[in-house]
């Protein structure tokens, strides 16, 4: 794998030029021309247009920027994988959707460190879609979802319900509708229930595409928003939001899924799920 020779692709593409990439890369540009020309025959397409310019990227070059990306990083994570801290005997990647990050994942977390303290710990955020994919690569040792998953050597297991409630910035009943509703992103199952219960020709002023970052906004701006109940139950508790009265209360169901094999050297993991459900 020419992973040189794609770093240096990625930095020509960044800085737009040959000689700019040489001088950052403390190579002559002969040599980044070099590694251009072995990464192009390699692949029998022509990915950078070198002129006097400077650089750009061709259709295929483009095409194949976004996997080069995906590439590098894939390699830095396994280099971390071999490369452990002093004392530390193995390597446990955990990935995690964003939007279950907060008050459900980072708890897990801190569980399974407490489980195995030999053991270095690996956190990744990212999309379902990421995180499936970083899981049945091997690049991720398990990952908290909000749906199942069913694959060859996968094991998966419910571990938590996550509840959406309307959280208000004014204590009020349910209205038919909210100008100031926020609506958040989740998945096309909370958007199935949301649009059962609410007319979809009223649009939200403003979607977000992260819990977090509603919650954010809601405070500083006021309105409503349907928030996990995990992030909202303090600011209940202290008035500063309320829970939207007779507004209908939506599931998202969370899974653990881990690669079956990796029970081998981590034989901590059905006692984790069981005290995570206990303490979520």
């Amino acid at each position: 794998m020419q992973i040189e020779a794609i770093q240096t692709f990625l930095v020509v593409v960044r800085l737009g030029s040959l000689s700019r990439a040489a001088e950052q890369l403390n190579v002559t540009q002969s040599t980044i021309a070099g590694r251009i020309d072995a990464l192009e025959d390699h692949l029998r397409q022509r990915l950078v247009n070198r002129s006097k310019k400077g650089a750009t990227p061709t259709a295929a070059g483009s095409v194949f920027l976004r996997h080069a990306r995906q590439i590098v990083e894939n390699w830095q994570l396994s280099q971390q994988k071999l490369i452990l801290p002093h004392g530390l005997s193995m390597m446990f990647t955990f990935g995690c959707t964003f939007d279950l990050w907060t008050g459900l994942g980072e708890r897990i977390y801190k569980l399974a460190r407490g489980l195995d303290e030999g053991t270095a710990f690996q956190v990744q955020c990212g999309s379902m879609a990421a995180m499936t994919e970083a899981l049945e690569s091997g690049l991720a040792d398990a990952i908290l979802v909000p749906g199942p998953l069913s694959r060859p050597n996968i094991s998966c297991q419910h571990i938590y319900t996550d509840r959406l409630i309307q959280a208000s910035s004014t204590d009020r009943w349910a209205v038919k509708w909210d100008p100031g509703y926020i609506r958040i992103s989740y998945d096309e199952n909370f958007d199935a229930q949301h649009i059962s219960h609410w007319p979809d020709d009223n649009i939200a002023h403003a979607t977000i595409g992260h819990p977090d970052w509603g919650l954010r906004l809601l405070l500083q701006q006021g309105g409503s928003a349907y928030l996990p109940e995990r992030l909202v139950c303090e600011h209940f508790a202290c008035g500063r939001l309320f829970p939207v009265r007779s507004s209908p209360v939506f599931e998202r169901p969370c899974y653990f899924a881990w690669r079956s094999e990796r029970l081998a050297d981590f034989p901590w993991i059905p006692g984790l799920l069981h005290e995570a459900e206990g303490l979520l």
